[in-house]
C-alpha cells in the first residue's frame, strides 16, 4: 500500500474519532469507521488494530468503562464485516455491512449490559426493559452509522478516482 493511501486512511480514522467528542446523542462515525477499516486496510492485523487503538485513545479521554472488552470485541467483529465486503468490491455492500454491524453492536453490547446484573434484574422483564431503554440511542447510532458509511465509502471512492496516489495497484490498473 502506498504511503499516500496510508496517510489518507489514518487521517480518515482520526476524523472519525473526532466525532466522538461532538457530544451528539449517540451519533459518531465509529461503526462506519470499523467497517471501512476492514474494507480498506489490506492486512487483517492493521484493519483490527488501527480502529481499536483509535477508539482506546478516545476512551482514555472520554472515560473507560467495565464493558470495554465486549464493546471492543463488537467493533472487531465490524472490522471483519468490512473485510467480508472488501472481497465483494461494491460500495453498496459497505452500507449494508455497516447497518448489520450497527444491529449486532446494539444486540451484543446491550445484552452484556443486561447480563452484568448491575442495572436491570436478571429476569425476562429486566431483559425487555434493558433493550427498550436502549432503543432511543439505537435510532441515533443507526442513523449516524448509515450517514457516515455513505460519506466514508462514497468520498473515498471519489478520492481514489481523483487522486491516483491513494489508489491501490489493482484499482489504478483497472482505471487505465
Amino acid at each position: 500500500m502506498s504511503a499516500a493511501r496510508w496517510i489518507a486512511l489514518v487521517l480518515i480514522v482520526a476524523a472519525c474519532m473526532s466525532t466522538r467528542f461532538l457530544q451528539l446523542p449517540n451519533i459518531a462515525a465509529i461503526g462506519a469507521m470499523t467497517v471501512f477499516c476492514g474494507a480498506m486496510l489490506p492486512q487483517r492485523r492493521w484493519a483490527v488494530a488501527i480502529p481499536l487503538v483509535a477508539i482506546f485513545i478516545s476512551d482514555c479521554f472520554l472515560g473507560l468503562y467495565s464493558l470495554l472488552p465486549v464493546v471492543y470485541a463488537s467493533h472487531a467483529f465490524n472490522v471483519l464485516l468490512g473485510r467480508w465486503i472488501a472481497r465483494r468490491g461494491k460500495v453498496g455492500t459497505g452500507l449494508a455491512a455497516t447497518l448489520i454491524g450497527s444491529v449486532q453492536f446494539f444486540l451484543v453490547t446491550n445484552f452484556a449490559y443486561f447480563a452484568s446484573g448491575l442495572y436491570y434484574p436478571l429476569t425476562w422483564k429486566g431483559f425487555v426493559e434493558c433493550y427498550a431503554m436502549a432503543l432511543p440511542f439505537f435510532r441515533y447510532s443507526l442513523a449516524g452509522d448509515a450517514a457516515f458509511a455513505v460519506v466514508l465509502f462514497g468520498s473515498f471512492a471519489l478520492a481514489e478516482a481523483a487522486i491516483p496516489a491513494i489508489r491501490t495497484r489493482s484499482t489504478a490498473a483497472s482505471s487505465r
